[in-house]
């Protein structure tokens, strides 16, 4: 899978990275891998197909030993995953089982967040997957923390492709509005009886009743 973030989630990953040993292999692992991505791409390529590609590139580049070797900095569409309740509630026969609906509306409203308080900052946010995201970021980071937009600096085929997207909107009141109005419809969707064309929890009356849902359900 690839994992939705904002700027603000890959700044803070990559500023974990200055005080890590292991971020020149990174560096040059998702190095090339955003190369190869890129050179894989046809300007006019569909989000569908573009997603694909990026896919086949591997699993995530922070994977170490098959943990995750950026924990503490990870973005928070991986904080998100499988858990959609007060930590508290964890173990409750209740509240311990999620399936993507949650998780969907969740990773999206948190993403935009991030991004007013991007806004906030003085910085311009923008949002995408994870390796495309932190590859330009990474390259760009002084620009983008002085407040410049960098839509115009991004991998072409990565912009064109969907896997990193700008906020429309000329001027900061515009793209405040823009936001907002995703993370209204997000909440939006969270609010029909089956979010995103998925399933919920409460399809489910039991933990076997979840694992046979299409979408597959997972325990916490």
């Amino acid at each position: 899978m690839s994992v939705f973030a904002s700027s603000g989630e890959a700044l803070r990953l990559l500023a974990a990275l200055d005080h890590d040993p292991r971020a020149s292999h990174w560096r040059a692992e998702w190095g090339a891998r955003a190369g190869s991505l890129a050179a894989a791409l046809d300007e006019g390529v569909s989000p569908e197909a573009a997603l694909n590609v990026l896919l086949e590139q591997g699993p995530c580049v922070f994977l170490d030993a098959d943990r995750c070797g950026v924990y503490g900095a990870r973005p928070d569409g991986c904080r998100a995953c499988y858990v959609w309740h007060d930590a508290s509630l964890c173990g409750s026969d209740e509240w311990d089982q999620c399936v993507p609906a949650e998780l969907a509306t969740l990773r999206v409203d948190r993403a935009y967040q991030a991004m007013l308080d991007e806004l906030e900052a003085g910085r311009r946010p923008f949002s995408g997957h994870l390796l495309p995201l932190v590859a330009d970021l990474d390259r760009f980071r002084s620009a983008y923390l002085a407040g410049d937009d960098l839509a115009a600096l991004a991998t072409p085929q990565f912009v064109s492709g969907g896997l990193l997207e700008f906020p429309s909107g000329g001027d900061r009141s515009e793209i405040v509005w823009n936001l907002k109005e995703r993370i209204a419809s997000a909440r939006e969707q969270s609010r029909s009886a089956r979010p995103f064309g998925l399933p919920r929890a409460g399809d489910a009356r039991s933990r076997v009743e979840l694992a046979a849902l299409p979408s597959g359900g997972a325990r916490v």
